[in-house]
């Protein structure tokens, strides 16, 4: 064992060449021999360093900073990156890039690593909780995906089919992965009688019906079930909340008694009623970037039923905690291909350089869905789909797709870009409804051989209804990217098929040769389906072998189930891991929220303004009705139909 003044510590170059060996790289190169040499010997507070990709400046940086670690442990150490992935991978290096050493260097290393999380415990010592999570998480103490701080986890609306369908089957899936904490509880909280047995059997019926590995194992099930529990209680009554604080203080562990969060799986309405309770109950406070604990609080849509309703519910939430413990949850943001158009617009040039007016015609985004409202009759009354899709689901996808790119990943910076984008959509005027938006509701008819009744028979449903179950709408963008393109929305119930899809159509050439197999001609196009089925297309003409000069649609077809050979996680669990660990990207931020009731507002005003405005009839089983097709037919375009 050697001592902290051992020639073999103060030279930076030995140290180096461990470390190599620890990676299982060839001894380092003479350049990288010199970098070491460099960084260790030169007096100047300013040191840059140049050289080609793969050189190993990173590596070798990182490892200069342990060696600094080790040779002063009271030495300071800021890393600043280009990103925050690359400021976490240069961060975690000392313990999650290397492996243990052989047997010639394993004392060497043993002694090194000891050191450093001396170190690292010295520091944490000075910091505050929220500094610490963070240079925890830095040097690799966790892999960035999982959740390790145990906390409890409430969900109000205990006994929903949200709560059966997606809460639960997702939560138990990250805790089959290990992505959850390795302490955490899970409290359902609803005013039905439920005893705890009778609620996880519910549960575990859900998770057999709905999940998508839906055989349990019953040891594993055993294992997650231990963690849920149920609290009866009316949302309005206090006492109930006060028998929560009880059940939480009965936990023990500090972390799981404060550490919250607060699923509000319940209707919009009852938001602040819930949140209030909470506050007087003790159980949520305004948190302070030092405090030592934690509460979060997630709500689902629809957030407000119009910019007046969703303007008044943010400063009501913003009263009793912060914007940062404020989760809007929409759940096609956890999808996985949604999150893949960042991927696939910033990290390819060859689609970047042609996202934009000088290269795409218009844009189409479809959500469909081959069922009708069923059991939500009574919700739908009050929303319609004008309020239930476009003014999130379809207006966040459209943000992702035309938004200009951030400066980094960081949830704030996209946020910003998504806000940039919705406040540059040009508002509609009453003409502008009248002419670009069109509403429709199904009656009855056949989907996929199955008969389907009308909206006005289904249950809970007013008779005479003139709620849209429809819409289709045509909006500009009015900046310097997309000045002067369409961007075509549409989203139904009781449609052809169930589909969730981004179609870009491109310009044609200026100039075609072929003339004779111009009317033949079809736009290019890339097509990204989110669902059923996750993938990107891209469909381009080809000429046919043979003699002749004809042409053909050719489609280059990216599967990503097929090409990772991986089933990509319910969107629900990610968003639920997220929130777990605060991170907010994939979350709406108040501005996006007001910004999209803006879109859709003048629509909502028209609608409610012009009595003889009722929304066109079209059979189930079908597209919509004919007059989005009309509205198509008048820019001589029509719909991307599968």
């Amino acid at each position: 064992m050697y001592t902290q003044q051992s020639e073999l510590i103060q030279d930076f170059r030995n140290f180096l060449f461990v470390v190599w060996e620890h990676l299982g790289l060839p001894e380092p190169t003479p350049v990288q021999y010199d970098i070491a040499e460099y960084l260790q010997d030169e007096d100047e507070k300013r040191i840059v360093i140049e050289a080609f990709r793969g050189v190993g400046k990173s590596y070798i940086t990182s490892a200069y900073a342990c060696h600094q670690l080790l040779l002063d442990p009271e030495v300071k150490i800021l890393v600043v990156s280009a990103s925050k992935i690359r400021a976490d991978d240069f961060s975690t290096f000392a313990s999650s890039k290397l492996p243990s050493l052989d047997e010639r260097a394993e004392a060497i290393w043993q002694r090194t690593y000891q050191l450093l999380r001396e170190q690292v415990e010295d520091v944490l010592e000075t910091l505050s909780e929220r500094e610490r999570r963070v240079l925890q998480l830095r040097f690799g103490l966790e892999d960035g995906r999982r959740a390790d701080e145990p906390c409890t986890i409430v969900i109000f609306g205990a006994s929903g089919d949200l709560t059966a369908r997606k809460l639960i089957p997702a939560l138990y899936h990250l805790h089959l992965e290990g992505q959850m904490p390795e302490s955490f509880r899970v409290i359902g909280f609803a005013r039905r009688e439920k005893t705890d047995a009778s609620w996880r059997a519910e549960m575990r019926a859900g998770i057999e019906t709905y999940s998508r590995t839906q055989q349990v194992d019953d040891a594993r099930w055993d294992a997650f079930a231990a963690n849920l529990s149920y609290h009866r209680g009316d949302l309005t009554d206090a006492d109930a909340y006060a028998g929560l604080a009880r059940r939480l203080a009965e936990l023990g562990d500090p972390c799981l008694v404060n550490n919250l969060v607060f699923y509000l799986a319940i209707s919009p309405s009852l938001f602040g009623e819930v949140v209030e309770q909470l506050r007087a109950a003790g159980l949520l406070h305004r948190i302070e970037e030092d405090d030592e604990h934690w509460q979060r609080v997630v709500v689902e849509k629809p957030f407000g039923h119009d910019l007046r309703s969703a303007h008044v519910l943010n400063n009501h939430l913003l009263r009793h905690v912060r914007e940062r413990q404020i989760f809007r949850i929409d759940h096609y943001l956890g999808k996985e291909t949604v999150q893949n158009i960042m991927m696939f617009r910033f990290s390819n040039a060859i689609f970047e350089q042609l996202w934009n007016r000088e290269a795409i015609e218009h844009v189409q985004i479809t959500v469909s869905e081959d069922i009708g409202v069923g059991g939500r009759g009574g919700y739908f009354e009050e929303a319609g789909t004008l309020r239930d899709m476009m003014q999130n689901h379809l207006l966040q996808i459209l943000s992702l797709v035309a938004m200009e790119p951030p400066p980094s990943l960081a949830a704030e910076d996209i946020r910003n870009e998504k806000v940039k984008l919705l406040k540059s959509i040009r508002p509609m005027t009453p003409e502008a409804v009248a002419k670009n938006v069109v509403r429709g509701q199904y009656f009855a008819g056949t989907v996929k051989d199955d008969s389907r009744q009308g909206y006005r028979q289904e249950e809970r449903v007013n008779p005479e209804s003139n709620v849209e179950t429809f819409v289709a709408l045509k909006l500009f963008i009015d900046n310097w990217r997309w000045s002067g393109v369409p961007f075509y929305l549409r989203s139904g119930k009781c449609m052809t098929q169930k589909l969730t899809e981004i179609v870009l159509y491109f310009k044609l050439t200026p100039h075609c040769l072929f003339r004779e197999q111009t009317r033949k001609l079809k736009p290019n196009q890339i097509i990204i389906n989110v669902q059923p089925d996750e993938g990107i297309r891209i469909r381009f003409e080809g000429k046919v072998p043979g003699t002749k000069m004809d042409i053909k649609d050719v489609v280059m077809d990216f599967d990503l189930v097929e090409q990772f050979n991986a089933e990509p996680p319910e969107a629900y669990a990610t968003l639920l891991l997220d929130a777990i660990r605060g991170d907010q990207t994939l979350f709406k931020h108040r501005e996006e929220v007001e910004h999209c009731w803006r879109v859709v507002q003048p629509a909502i005003d028209y609608w409610k303004n012009t009595a003889t405005d009722a929304p066109s009839q079209y059979a189930s089983g079908t597209w919509g009705p004919s007059a989005s097709d009309i509205m198509m037919a008048r820019d001589d375009r029509n719909w991307h139909n599968p």
